[in-house]
């Protein structure tokens, strides 16, 4: 299957593998100087294996109708003003915080992705991690899914205007 372009069935397929395993963390990960943009990624365990998502576009994470975290969270103070000096104390820090503590010991019960391959995550505690494709760069990479377990992991990215898969 490596280096096989898959369909947004296939990759529906594929992530809800990620169904009824634990929330592991969300963390912040900055790619200064080696790619275009910081990345969230979020890791799941199931028994003795992790799953892992590195996402490079829109993160939203949120129960009912509060926004927990967004991905453009690292551009703001905790006191929500724009940074305007060097990343130190952002809102992002805070809020992965708060994140982490209330997914402890969740699990995902559900996975939906649409045709644009916007992937929704609904986790046991009633809280959503939404991953949103926002970008329309040749081959902008959106995110990638790891299953360490198979040892693929696979691509979602945007070729002239269109979302695709591929399986590496």
């Amino acid at each position: 299957m490596k280096n096989n372009k898959l369909n947004i069935a296939d990759l529906d397929i594929i992530l809800n593998k990620l169904i009824g395993t634990h929330f592991k963390n969300i963390i912040f990960q900055p790619t200064k100087g080696v790619l275009e943009n910081n990345i969230m990624v979020i890791n799941f365990l199931n028994e003795a294996t992790q799953y892992t998502l590195s996402v490079g576009c829109f993160v939203r994470v949120r129960k009912q109708n509060n926004i927990m975290l967004t991905s453009s969270d690292e551009f703001f103070q905790k006191n929500l003003a724009p940074l305007n000096v060097e990343k130190s104390d952002t809102l992002l820090q805070e809020n992965l915080k708060n994140v982490n503590q209330e997914l402890l010991n969740s699990t995902v019960g559900s996975i939906n992705i649409t045709p644009v391959a916007d992937l929704h995550i609904q986790m046991d505690c009633g809280v959503i991690l939404d991953i949103l494709p926002d970008c329309l760069g040749q081959n902008y990479e959106h995110y990638r899914f790891f299953d360490n377990h198979a040892g693929n992991h696979y691509i979602v990215y945007n070729y002239n205007k269109v979302i695709c898969c591929k399986c590496c």
